[in-house]
């Protein structure tokens, strides 16, 4: 997340396509681009060709996975975490090359158990 990546020091930069939310990154310092992250034009204005990384958020799978195409088109090496609703999504991310897709519902059972488990080693 966001809030994250500024805590840790990361360089990163942001795509985004409503107005209130990128200006309120940008008055933390966040570099952001405002738009739709598939268009042609803001695509170009990235630098795919040097950046080492990309997730993507954006909730329809065939919109993130015209990014990760131009992603990779741009430069083959780039890594690429994405997110997906379901395993559809997650297929379909893969196939265009995601390195790794997080599944919403997946993650969260994930993160449950490892609950379940944390406060069954605490009650015993």
């Amino acid at each position: 997340s966001t809030p994250a990546l500024i805590a840790a020091g990361q360089p990163f930069l942001v795509v985004e396509e409503n107005e209130d939310i990128a200006d309120a990154l940008k008055e933390r310092g966040v570099e952001v681009f405002t738009g739709p992250a598939g268009e042609p034009a803001l695509l170009e204005r990235l630098n795919l060709k040097q950046a080492r990384l990309l997730v993507t958020t954006i909730a329809d799978p065939y919109e993130a996975g015209h990014i990760v195409e131009a992603a990779r088109a741009a430069n083959p090496a780039i890594r690429v975490i994405a997110s997906a609703h379901d395993t559809e999504g997650e297929a379909y991310l893969r196939g265009v090359g995601a390195d790794e897709v997080l599944v919403g519902e997946t993650e969260l059972a994930r993160a449950m158990a490892l609950s379940v488990e944390a406060m069954t080693r605490a009650a015993t």
